[in-house]
């Protein structure tokens, strides 16, 4: 039963943009024993593979993406208050290729 539900919240955590509540997701996950489950972690048609360890390592990688997209958008508002072109132009390519949205890359090119 707290497997099941560790693999439910993972599942609903892996589509939202929270890194904090993935990664508390994980570490509940971890703590139920998903890792160690073979099969069954979440619903069919859901975003991620079957097992628990695929679910997990599916899950670690989301989270770094997120990670990786907040660290760019900080970076790019950083980069913004410096008015350092070059640093700005870095942080723009980094945060484009990190996903971030579509209205903080515009407020980064107008300050170019």
């Amino acid at each position: 039963a707290a497997r099941a539900q560790a693999a439910k919240d993972l599942a609903l955590a892996m589509q939202a943009e929270d890194p904090s509540r993935l990664s508390a997701a994980i570490a509940a996950a971890k703590q139920s024993g998903l890792a160690g489950a073979s099969g069954g972690a979440f619903a069919p048609g859901s975003m991620v593979a079957t097992s628990g360890a695929a679910a997990l390592g599916q899950a670690k990688d989301r989270l770094r993406a997120l990670q990786a997209r907040a660290s760019a958008a900080r970076e790019l508002g950083d980069a913004q208050q410096s008015r350092d072109v070059y640093r700005l132009r870095a942080a723009l390519a980094t945060a484009k290729s990190a996903g971030v949205a579509e209205a903080e890359l515009a407020r980064g090119q107008e300050a170019l």
